[in-house]
């Protein structure tokens, strides 16, 4: 064998033993990476609470604007990758209307503008639908927007808050630290739009949209349309880093009467005495829509 064919094999020995490195480090190194680009809260909750679910579709978040009881409240509203609908095999015209319907299943989902600073008002939006709380007692937290999540820290004492958005509803996760953290989260309900009427069911609360109006022959054969959706704030529940989630540990209260001017969720019980739970503790309330089914 030559000599120069000896250099040659030399040299891709080299370059095979290079390729295999790079590879070992792109492993080695890859998890930390991803998990430095976590912000530190969200790293916390996973390494303390791992039966909690972050995950979120959001893909950014971009500034926004609303006007609610006469003044105009800037947010971040979160922004999702459009579905691309197949439209192989289907005609221009079918396949521009397969476009137009994912545009508006998009368009007419939950939408929610999150407060640049946490004591401020969140509007949530579905269908024909608005209403706005205001978190009562809160701190002015800014809003940081991190891996298609809105982390607040220090909105109450001894608690941080993350946003988790999702096309078809919004989930509020509360990170209670200690004993220090309330036990009660008031808000007021601000403003509400297309909504008959506030009922709670089930431990949520709903706000309901008005009825359609049924045709005589609907009312003549007993039977009428399907309820349009309707915002409803999910039964809250709370759990523990050793995993424990108690049933109906969490709960909602309206205040203001028939007006319904304010709602406030609480824990049945304390924390360290009937429930059995030790801190730190999460604290899960959700936003979406409920709809009801047609009478048959």
């Amino acid at each position: 064998m030559s000599k120069t064919h000896n250099i040659k094999l030399l040299h891709s020995f080299q370059g095979f033993r290079w390729f295999f490195v790079s590879i070992f480090v792109v492993m080695l190194f890859g998890g930390a990476v991803q998990a430095q680009s976590l912000h530190p809260m969200e790293s916390r909750l996973r390494r303390e609470f791992p039966t909690v679910a972050l995950g979120s579709p959001a893909t950014t978040f971009e500034p926004a604007e609303a006007m609610t009881s006469g003044r105009m409240v800037s947010g971040l509203r979160a922004r999702f990758a459009m579905s691309v609908p197949k439209t192989a095999g289907l005609s221009p015209v079918d396949a521009a209307m397969a476009q137009m319907a994912a545009r508006d299943s998009a368009a007419a989902g939950l939408r929610v503008l999150y407060p640049r600073f946490f004591n401020d008002e969140i509007v949530a939006e579905a269908g024909g639908q608005r209403v706005v709380l205001r978190p009562i007692g809160a701190r002015s937290a800014a809003a940081q927007p991190a891996n298609g999540k809105i982390i607040y820290e220090g909105t109450y004492d001894s608690v941080d808050t993350i946003e988790v958005p999702d096309s078809n509803r919004s989930e509020e996760l509360l990170l209670l630290r200690d004993d220090r953290a309330p036990l009660v989260f008031d808000y007021e309900i601000v403003e509400m739009t297309g909504v008959a009427g506030v009922v709670m069911h089930d431990g949520a609360i709903r706000f309901m949209a008005p009825a359609p109006a049924g045709s005589a022959s609907q009312v003549a054969s007993g039977k009428w349309e399907a309820s349009p959706a309707s915002l409803e704030i999910e039964r809250p529940w709370l759990v523990d880093a050793g995993g424990n989630r108690p049933e109906a540990a969490g709960c909602w209260t309206l205040g203001g009467g028939a007006g319904a001017r304010s709602c406030r969720g609480g824990m049945t019980q304390t924390p360290g005495a009937g429930l059995s739970l030790r801190y730190p503790l999460s604290w899960d309330d959700r936003f979406g829509e409920m709809w009801e089914m047609p009478a048959s």
